[in-house]
């Protein structure tokens, strides 16, 4: 479950300016994950908007609904495209016309029953449609929903949506289609929805099965949030190690990585499925076929629509987690693919043993790169970088900052590489990841990078939305200078709200020019305005 996910250095001036919003490196500059061709590459779903082709789609902003809710939302895109979608036989009509569009559920007795209504214009992505979830019957199988647009012709694209009865025991967890974020709820949130950013630490089926109530608590206490594994639960004393994690509301991913006969994983799902600490299930794609794959999501999703599946990447069948609720990168299958297609830009051998901090911008924006030309750019990506315990704190938290501010929505580390100074360093920046000034705002939108010559040392990203902004900055530089740092924000704040982490002394003057002076070697900062 890890993934190859290494540290870049750049180095150099200390005034940073001008803003582009976040995206993914050019095919020029990064290198492919999977080596594809540059052909096959940009042959990848875009949107043009002199395309013959009409790429609709809807897909509903959460994971699932269940009956505590009173209004969901669907996610619909209507693009020209040269390469994804439906022959537009409506060529005449400008890229900006608007069409009648209707979104409809199969009712349980075969009848359709509009959900939302109204006009749509030719060009737009990801916009967000309300509707009534009075109008559906809370069930555990998912609702048939039909998005059609009415032109010159009929258009029309599909999904599901899963609308649950709320559960009083056990636990439940939404992924937000739309920016990546999860929210939970269990007993100890009151069955009430809340935010998780998953800090996890992954474990062997040995380390895991030893872990005693007090190390458990420890580990909680410490601010590590998650714990995953992918040992079967019929091993013994896996129940006491789970009624432990209960008790103190640990979170559980549990791992599926090597083919399991459906009786096996049907008595995995029954075992797991009422746990309060239950947060997802994982599906390892490189260990299967696309077929054993695609067959664990389903009978997952049926046994247990309650709790997100992801999947992790796979070269080899890449298009097999299109149903996915998250993908992680899994290296057994992309290793030799980022050696043979990097050119030297990293030494990733030196990135595990704690050599130089190279590479995780790069890869990090090779992985985004890579799910938006396969159209699910927006899934949420958790990363699993490579670190080594020779590791100190201030090189882990660089890690952790860069990984976020490339849009990853969780971070995984594997417990035998840590050690005690290690892990009490990733709860800490965990706590404040997880504050709820912090993740209100790091889920509600993607982050967009300060744009910053090749000479800079700093790297800076911000979260904004309504009358707030989340900044994060990260020093890639080693060694601490004394010179005065200035960073030329983007927007205009009030005041510096809070500081969630960081010990740097920040200013803000004229509302939009923040400084300190001085900059300890791989200082990292989060700070809050108020706009």
């Amino acid at each position: 479950m890890r993934s190859l996910v290494g540290w870049l250095l750049i180095c150099c001036a200390w005034k940073v300016g001008v803003t582009a919003a976040y995206q993914p490196a050019s095919h020029a500059d990064v290198f492919d994950l999977c080596g594809r061709s540059d052909k096959q590459r940009l042959a990848a779903p875009n949107d043009d908007r002199q395309g013959r082709l009409l790429d609709l789609r809807v897909t509903a902003r959460h994971s699932m609904y269940d009956s505590s809710d009173i209004s969901g939302q669907f996610i619909v895109t209507a693009l020209r495209s040269a390469t994804r979608g439906q022959s537009l036989h409506d060529l005449s009509t400008s890229d900006t016309a608007s069409l009648d569009f209707s979104i409809q559920a199969k009712s349980t007795d075969g009848r359709d029953l509009q959900l939302a209504s109204g006009r749509i214009a030719l060009g737009t992505k990801d916009r967000l449609l309300k509707f009534t979830l009075r109008r559906l019957t809370p069930r555990l199988t998912p609702y048939e929903i039909r998005f059609v647009l009415h032109g010159q012709s009929m258009y029309s694209a599909t999904t599901e949506l899963y609308y649950l009865p709320a559960k009083r025991e056990g636990s439940s967890v939404k992924i937000d289609a739309l920016h990546g974020g999860m929210l939970v709820a269990n007993n100890s949130t009151g069955f009430a929805y809340e935010r998780l950013i998953p800090f996890e630490l992954s474990a062997s089926c040995s380390e895991i099965s030893s872990l005693s109530h007090a190390e458990v608590s420890a580990y909680k206490d410490a601010g590590v949030n998650t714990i995953g594994s992918a040992c079967a639960s019929r091993q013994p004393g896996l129940d006491a190690l789970y009624d432990d994690m209960d008790s103190v509301n640990l979170w559980y991913q549990h791992s599926l990585e090597s083919p399991l006969s459906e009786a096996s994983m049907l008595e995995e799902v029954s075992r797991l499925k009422d746990r309060s600490s239950l947060l997802s299930w994982h599906v390892s794609s490189a260990a299967m076929q696309s077929s054993t794959v695609k067959a664990s999501y389903a009978l997952l999703k049926q046994h247990d629509p309650y709790h997100p599946v992801g999947l992790s990447l796979s070269c080899d069948n890449p298009q097999v987690y299109s149903k996915a609720d998250y993908i992680t990168a899994d290296p057994g299958s992309l290793e030799h693919n980022l050696d043979a297609s990097q050119d030297g830009k990293s030494d990733l051998s030196a990135v595990r043993n704690g050599g130089d901090l190279k590479g995780i911008i790069d890869l990090l924006e090779a992985y985004s790169e890579f799910l938006q030309s396969l159209g699910d750019g927006s899934k949420p990506f958790w990363a699993a970088p490579q670190i080594s315990a020779t590791m100190t704190s201030a090189e882990l938290w660089v890690t952790v900052v860069l990984t976020f501010s490339r849009n990853a929505k969780a971070i995984l580390l594997e417990l035998d590489t840590m050690n005690r100074n290690l892990t009490k360093a990733y709860g800490r920046i965990a706590k404040a990841f997880n504050a709820p000034e912090v993740s209100q705002l790091l889920l509600s939108c993607a982050p967009t990078r300060v744009d910053v010559d090749n000479t800079s040392s700093l790297d800076v990203s911000y979260w904004r939305q309504g009358s707030q902004v989340l900044v994060a900055v990260a020093n890639l530089n080693r060694t601490r200078t004394s010179d005065n740092v200035i960073i030329d924000l983007p927007f205009s704040a009030r005041r510096v709200a809070k500081q969630p982490w960081g010990t740097l002394s920040w200013s803000l003057t004229n509302g939009s020019v923040l400084s300190t002076y001085g900059l300890d070697g791989l200082a990292t900062s989060l700070l809050v305005f108020d706009t």
